[in-house]
C-alpha cells in the first residue's frame, strides 16, 4: 500500500473512530452490543446502548493507541495530536479554545475569540466595563459583567442576585486563562464606598466554561448585613456607590518552575483546578478530582463516566508535596503538606485584616497585616494588647 494511501486510510479510521452512541471519540473499554453498534466506556457504563453489551472490542482499542487525534480547534489553528485520553485534557487548555464575550450573549452581535483576543475585544468594545474606570450603585447591579486585567490575562466578573433570596448579591470572578497558574488561582474583592468604609472577601476563581454563578465559589454579599455595616439608612442611599479592585493569588508548591512542573499538573484537579488533597477520585478513563468537586459531580465532565474509584496512589504522593502559604509572595515562609497550609492560611499573619477595634471604639479605616495589629492599635489609638 502506497504512503499516500495509508494516511488517506489513517484519517478516514479517526473519522469514524467515534462512539455511535455520544458521537464523541472512543474511549476505553470499547464495547460491542447485541446489533453490533460500538459504544464507548462512559456510554456502556451509563448504560446508554438499548441493547446488551455483550463484547470487549479489544481491537479497536489496540487500534485506538496507535491512533492520534486532532484538537477540536484543529480547523482554525491547533496543528496539534493527541492520544485518545490526551485530547479533553489538552482542548481545556488549548490556545486556540474559543470563548464567548458574556457580554454581547444577549445583544445580535454574538462575539467567539481566544483568550488573546477576548483581551482586545474588551478594550476595544467594552472599555466601560471595566473595572477601575467607573463607580458602580450596590443595589442596582441585578445581572452584570465587568472585566479586569491581571498579568495579559483578562478576566469576568459576575454579579448576580441570588434567584431565592433576593437580598443576597453573589459574585465570581471567571478566568479566560489557560495557564495552569490562573487556573488554580484565587481572587480578593474589594469594594471601597464613598464613606470610606470597605468591604473585603477572597474565593477561588472559575474557569470560563459557562456565565453561570457557581454558589460553591461565589463570594455571598448580604445586602441588610452590608447597609448595616455602611450604616445606610435607606436602600437608595447615595454611599452605596462604590469602586471595585481585585487582586490575584496564586498557589504554588516550593518546587513550583522547576523540572517537578510537568508532575504538578497531574495532582491538580480537572473541575477546580486546584492542587488535590485528602480524597482524590478518577473515572475510568483516568480523569482525576478532587473530594471537594466530587460531590458536584454526576458522572465525569470529560468522558462522561462514573467516578467512583478512590485514587490511592495519587493521594499518598500529594500528600508528600509541600507547598507555599497563600501570602508567600507577602513574605511568609511558611510551607507544608496542602492540608497544614490550609489551616495556617486561615490565622497567617500576612493575610490582610481590617482593624479589630472598629466595632467597639472607633471607625477605624485601617487595613494591614496580622502582625502589624499590635503596632497599629499602640500607634493610632493608644492601646497596647
Amino acid at each position: 500500500m502506497g504512503m499516500a494511501n495509508f494516511e488517506n486510510l489513517t484519517q478516514e479510521m479517526i473519522q469514524c473512530f467515534k462512539c455511535e452512541n455520544c458521537e464523541e471519540i472512543l474511549q476505553p473499554p470499547i464495547s460491542i452490543c447485541a446489533e453490533g453498534t460500538i459504544i464507548c466506556g462512559p456510554c456502556s457504563e451509563l448504560k446508554q446502548c438499548k441493547e446488551q453489551v455483550i463484547a470487549n472490542c479489544s481491537i479497536l482499542e489496540n487500534i485506538g493507541k496507535l491512533l492520534t487525534f486532532p484538537c477540536t480547534y484543529s480547523s482554525i489553528g491547533c496543528p496539534v495530536q493527541l492520544q485518545v485520553h490526551n485530547v479533553s485534557k489538552h482542548e481545556s487548555r488549548c490556545p486556540f479554545q474559543q470563548f464567548q464575550c458574556p457580554i454581547c450573549l444577549d445583544s445580535d452581535k454574538r462575539w467567539t475569540g481566544t483568550a488573546k483576543n477576548m483581551g482586545l475585544h474588551v478594550i476595544s468594545v467594552h472599555s466601560s466595563a471595566i473595572v477601575g474606570n467607573r463607580t458602580r450603585c450596590l443595589l442596582e447591579l441585578g445581572k452584570t459583567t465587568e472585566f479586569f486585567f491581571h498579568k495579559g490575562e483578562v478576566f469576568a466578573l459576575i454579579w448576580e442576585y441570588n434567584p431565592t433570596d433576593l437580598d443576597m448579591l453573589w459574585c465570581a470572578v471567571k478566568s479566560f486563562g489557560i495557564s495552569d497558574d490562573i487556573q488554580r488561582s484565587y481572587f480578593k474583592l474589594k469594594l471601597k464606598f464613598q464613606n470610606s468604609e470597605e468591604y473585603c472577601e477572597k474565593n477561588q476563581i472559575e474557569p470560563a466554561i459557562n456565565w453561570k454563578v457557581d454558589p460553591n465559589t461565589a463570594i455571598k454579599i448580604s445586602i441588610p448585613v452590608l447597609r448595616a455595616k455602611l450604616q445606610l439608612k435607606s436602600k437608595i442611599e447615595g454611599k452605596t456607590i462604590f469602586g471595585t479592585t481585585i487582586e490575584i493569588f496564586t498557589r504554588k508548591p516550593l518546587f513550583y518552575g522547576s523540572s517537578h512542573e510537568g508532575f504538578l499538573r497531574d495532582i491538580i484537579c480537572l473541575v477546580c483546578y486546584d492542587y488535590m488533597n485528602e480524597t482524590i477520585f478518577q473515572c475510568i478513563i483516568g480523569h482525576s478530582f478532587c473530594g471537594n468537586c466530587k460531590p458536584k459531580l454526576n458522572h465525569c465532565p470529560f468522558c462522561r463516566s462514573k467516578i467512583d474509584n478512590r485514587n490511592y496512589k495519587l493521594e499518598y504522593i500529594s500528600k508528600k508535596i509541600c507547598h507555599r502559604c497563600l501570602y508567600s509572595d507577602e513574605g511568609c515562609m511558611f510551607s507544608s503538606s496542602l492540608s497544614k497550609v490550609l489551616l495556617h492560611e486561615k490565622t497567617c499573619k500576612y493575610a490582610e485584616v481590617g482593624c479589630p477595634l472598629k466595632s467597639f471604639i472607633t471607625k477605624c479605616k485601617w487595613r494591614g497585616r496580622l502582625y502589624q495589629i499590635y503596632l497599629h492599635a499602640l500607634d493610632d489609638h493608644g492601646i497596647q494588647f
